[in-house]
């Protein structure tokens, strides 16, 4: 009786605790669920919202502050209970997930269409259709002023984003005269690699012609709703891995020493975490984008790509050969990370971070300079 009374109560406490090992928990506490169904079905039922999380709860540094300063504090745990029902889709890279939570989370996030991006949020009606999305990180009066406005609106009618008519979440026009994007949440004229910077589209900045090579579609611009529904194209091209943001750079540090070999010139290694990473992509858009940096780089620089995707699927071995090379060359830290190297592999220099673009710049031309 005895030991059956111990055992019971060893049970509880490890139940407690999580003493058996995963460390990864079900959500940050009872209040939130894991799976979607339940969720919408309580919200049906009490006549709510439902809010979902896309966290990356053990190595996303903006996720962990956005629950310390906002989704723990007493004003949002008033707000949910009275309007919302809580939803959280984790993404650990130590703790040990369930197989099957780990595929159920990331069908949900297509289903739902998430931007990119950690920590990202959508507001669901009670029938599962997005009304509104949050991506990054703000300030508790700022998240809570968009949760409050999200709340009032209805899928049909609201200036929100909407799964039936928009094209990953964003109402998104395309101008044939000068080859930009606008419209609905998108700023008009924002080019293609700000959108794509913007909302986690694939690094690439591709004009509209080269979309239509890489989907084999027609040459002429359509609205981007009407080539997802008339290609059955996924609702942002995020899920594939592109092997950089362009021709002009290798993924293979053999290859890129060989053309810095034939051509004189130094190697631009750039980690990167191409679908997670906000000051990543900050870097690509707003310094080697620029005219001034593609203008150099054309002239003086051999490009090596090394991401190291959330989301993508990367090939294994690509993956574990940019974690020996990341190591190899010395980009250890955070990201973004690049290093600069001579003709021959050697190291020369680091920059660690995002830094204005005429900073940047010059750091990279000083490269090897005494």
């Amino acid at each position: 009786m005895k030991k059956r009374f111990l055992t019971a109560a060893v049970l509880f406490i490890c139940s407690m605790v999580n003493c058996f090992g995963a460390g990864w928990l079900k959500g940050p506490d009872r209040d939130w669920f894991v799976r979607l169904e339940p969720a919408l079905q309580k919200a049906r039922a009490e006549n709510k919202k439902v809010y979902v999380l896309q966290t990356g709860s053990d190595w996303c540094g903006w996720c962990v502050r956005l629950y310390k300063d906002v989704l723990s504090s007493s004003e949002f745990k008033r707000f949910a209970k009275n309007n919302l029902v809580l939803l959280y889709l984790d993404f650990p890279r130590r703790k040990k997930m369930p197989q099957d939570q780990k595929a159920y989370n990331r069908q949900t996030v297509r289903k739902l269409r998430f931007g990119g991006g950690y920590p990202a949020a959508v507001v669901l009606d009670a029938q599962g259709n997005v009304i509104a999305k949050k991506s990054g990180y703000a300030k508790r009066q700022a998240y809570m002023q968009f949760l409050k406005s999200a709340v009032q609106k209805t899928a049909a009618g609201s200036s929100g984003s909407s799964v039936n008519n928009t094209y990953g979440n964003l109402p998104v026009r395309y101008n044939p005269q000068n080859n930009a994007y606008g419209g609905g949440a998108v700023p008009q004229g924002a080019s293609a690699q700000q959108l794509a910077a913007q909302y986690q589209l694939p690094p690439a900045p591709q004009q509209a012609q080269q979309l239509a090579a890489q989907y084999q579609l027609p040459p002429a611009p359509q609205q981007a709703q009407q080539l997802a529904a008339q290609y059955q194209l996924p609702p942002a091209p995020k899920s594939a891995w592109l092997p950089g943001p362009g021709p002009q750079w290798h993924i293979k540090l053999e290859t890129a020493v060989e053309e810095a070999r034939r051509t004189n010139k130094k190697i631009y290694a750039l980690k990167t975490g191409s679908d997670w990473c906000t000051w990543c992509s900050r870097l690509y858009t707003d310094v080697l984008s620029q005219n001034a940096s593609l203008t150099f780089a054309n002239q003086n620089l051999v490009l090596l790509y090394l991401d190291f995707p959330s989301q993508k699927s990367m090939p294994q071995e690509q993956s574990s050969y940019n974690n020996k090379t990341a190591a190899a060359i010395g980009a250890s830290g955070g990201y973004p990370t690049a290093v600069i190297l001579d003709s021959n592999g050697r190291f020369l220099k680091k920059i660690s971070g995002f830094v204005s673009a005429d900073s940047y710049l010059e750091q990279v031309r000083s490269a090897g300079k005494k």
